[in-house]
């Protein structure tokens, strides 16, 4: 048990992690203005392991010049198109 709560050094409280993975630049026109609220009330400590493990791998990072999260993969929705 020692063990566990001596690890908590990437840890994300269960609401933030929730609340972060709901963010999808392909079908969310608003998710820029939802990252920024989000991360404006989230605590400090929590912002790097957020940032780490759940946007960066959805292709989601911060452009410190103009102050925004950018979407750096492809806007594709679907698997694929009807003939």
């Amino acid at each position: 048990m020692n063990e566990m709560l001596s690890n908590q050094g990437d840890y994300i409280p269960y609401d933030l992690r929730t609340r972060a993975l709901q963010v999808d630049p392909v079908l969310d026109v608003y998710w820029q203005e939802y990252l920024v609220d989000l991360f404006r009330t989230m605590p400090q400590k929590y912002q790097k392991n957020v940032y780490q493990q759940i946007l960066i791998p959805k292709n989601i990072v911060y452009n410190k010049e103009a102050q925004t999260f950018d979407y750096k993969g492809k806007n594709v929705v679907g698997g694929g198109g009807c003939h």
